[in-house]
């Protein structure tokens, strides 16, 4: 998984606004400092797959042509001998790396309620592990202090006539040849990079795409369907926590299960969708049984007879039973993304961590782990999910920082591990400002991004099938497919874009744009791109028959229907204060 380091030109041409607005432009952004390493760091290039940017080397002092400026320096002497000479540019000032600096075992920061900072992050505190020690920064009138340490500044943003500088009293993380954002960027070990990124996302946000709200989802692994309760999950109380609490939960079932379900919880799905759904989770939910299959085949097989069972919970009327694979373990072989494509999955959920574990022949973007959503050619979506483990609070924020839907994965003993896991999570989601409950379905179709330049909306899509809402001022619409753009001989997909059951465009193409597509008084428009091979989940042949998926299965189902069921859930309001008062995350 080697990533190529950055190309870095000393004098990028500037990429102007086009006049239709298809894209954003580029914002140059100088890398200015002497401090060897800066330029070398492939963070940049993970950066640009993520705003619309370009990083140069410049020289001290050199700063035509710039639209903003990052600079790097040991002392604060450093900072202020460059600030005069930037021309008024926007400027983030940072430490540079010292390798040879003491590092600390823990450190506390508190995030203020700054307006220069993202919302879903304002006024918590974090700890962060191995950071190095600093000296606070000097705040003067009127600075705008962002985050501090013991009551003193350490981050701020100070503006004046002519500049308008961010300082930072640490330095940007050590990125490695093969590391990737997530794993910088995560619980415990984020406020060296969220500060590069708060300011690329201040400097871009007014042209660079748009997200809508991120959807939630509370994921339950494993649960059969033979009655309603499996051990420590009572369904009946879900569903009413869901109402009460103001929540959607996915129950994501073993496919192996649906030989037999209980009428009651048929009934009670049906009545509470789609604040209750159901997701598929494997087929025999064997050991890390799709990530590890013995050939190309066996995928297609396991992949076909999965939704072969799921046909039943589909032609239930009235029940969300999605087309959406939950792998088990969290296993996943990137080889499956076509297959998966192919017989019609609408979307995968995986972590970042777990599909780097079980694919270390396969060469990801530097940018893993920070975008909504992973999509490439010929291949189902990849949404990012958040397991419930230590800190798994902060990676809900952080998740609603990158605009991620929040799919929170738990399991039935995670009810009894932590008493109030459903409140705080309902209570974080809520608090937090553009955030929207969604089934695992409306989170997928809702994979996509936006930007509208006078009567034209251009849509970003991020999965193959979605739902957009158009706003009454649109009168067309251009489709953008970035998994196609600057692929040498991409293969055709059918693109059908439907308004109120009716086609208004259907098209064989391999472009990454298309439309114009007339819009005026449209509400929602249905925007799907097809692989024009599908494959017939009929057709497939099953795979051979084993007796260890049924043994392995009635083995868990006695371990986990023996134990505690859920203790009572809350059943008023007043049960989301403990989540949503001032916590201390780590």
């Amino acid at each position: 998984m080697k990533a190529s380091k950055p190309g870095l030109a000393a004098e990028p041409a500037r990429v102007l606004p086009a006049e239709s607005g298809e894209v954003p432009r580029k914002w140059i952004i100088g890398l200015g400092g002497n401090r060897a390493g800066t330029t070398a760091n492939p963070l940049f290039r993970a950066l640009e797959n993520l705003f619309p940017v370009a990083f140069c080397s410049r020289a001290d002092g050199d700063w035509h042509g710039l639209d903003a400026l990052i600079l790097t320096a040991l002392h604060l002497t450093e900072f202020a001998e460059h600030n005069h000479v930037s021309a008024g540019l926007p400027v983030l000032a940072v430490r540079a790396h010292d390798p040879s600096a003491p590092r600390e075992s823990r450190a506390r920061f508190h995030l203020d309620m700054s307006p220069s900072l993202d919302a879903c992050l304002r006024g918590r505190s974090f700890v962060e592990r191995e950071f190095t020690p600093m000296l606070p920064l000097p705040a003067a009138a009127g600075d705008d202090v962002i985050a501090t340490r013991e009551g003193m500044p350490v981050w701020l943003r100070r503006r004046t006539a002519d500049a308008d500088t961010t300082l930072v009293a640490w330095s940007l993380p050590a990125f490695g040849p093969e590391d990737h954002v997530f794993e910088h960027f995560q619980a415990g070990k984020f406020l060296r990079l969220l500060p590069l990124l708060q300011f690329l996302r201040n400097l871009t946000c007014q042209e660079d795409w748009q997200a809508p709200p991120s959807p939630a989802c509370l994921l339950i692994d494993d649960p059969s369907l033979y009655s309603t309760a499996y051990g420590h999950l009572d369904f009946c109380r879900l569903a009413a926590a869901a109402w009460q609490l103001d929540f959607y939960a996915s129950i994501a079932t073993v496919p192996l299960d649906n030989w037999w379900i209980s009428r009651r919880v048929i009934e009670l799905f049906r009545t509470n969708a789609p604040r209750l759904s159901l997701v598929l989770h494997g087929n025999n939910h064997t050991y890390e049984e799709l990530a590890h299959p013995p050939s190309n085949s066996d995928h297609l097989a396991l992949l076909a007879q999965a939704l072969r069972r799921w046909r039943r919970l589909e032609r239930l009327p009235g029940l969300e039973a999605c087309r959406v694979m939950e792998c088990p373990h969290g296993a996943l072989s990137v080889t499956l993304l076509e297959p998966l494509a192919r017989l019609g999955y609408e979307a995968v959920f995986a972590t970042a961590a777990h599909l780097l574990r079980h694919n270390r022949n396969h060469t990801f973007h530097p940018s893993l782990g920070a975008e909504p959503a992973l999509l490439g050619r010929n291949a189902a979506p990849v949404i990012p999910r958040i397991r419930a483990e230590d800190g798994w609070q902060t990676e809900v924020r952080l998740a609603a920082f990158l605009r991620q839907p929040i799919v929170l994965a738990v399991h039935h003993w995670d009810f009894a591990k932590r008493s109030q896991l459903v409140e705080d999570f309902v209570g974080i989601v809520n608090s937090l400002p553009g955030v929207r409950w969604a089934s695992p379905a409306g989170i997928a179709r809702t994979s996509y991004q936006y930007r509208q330049t006078g009567g034209v909306l251009h849509l970003k899509l991020g999965s193959r099938l979605v739902r957009a809402s158009i706003p009454p001022s649109v009168q067309h619409v251009v489709v953008h497919r970035p998994w196609l753009c600057g692929a040498p001989e991409p293969e055709p997909e059918l693109l059908t874009v439907r308004a109120q059951g009716i086609d208004v465009l259907r098209e064989v193409s391999s472009a990454d744009r298309s439309g114009p597509i007339p819009a005026h008084g449209l509400a929602e428009l249905e925007i799907s791109s097809s692989i024009l091979a599908p494959i017939d989940r009929d057709s497939v042949p099953a795979p051979r028959l084993r007796c260890w998926p049924l043994m392995r299965k009635l083995i868990v189902e006695v371990r986990d229907r023996s134990r505690l069921r859920l203790p009572r859930l809350p059943r008023t309001q007043p049960a989301l204060r403990r989540a949503t008062g001032p916590l201390e995350e780590e």
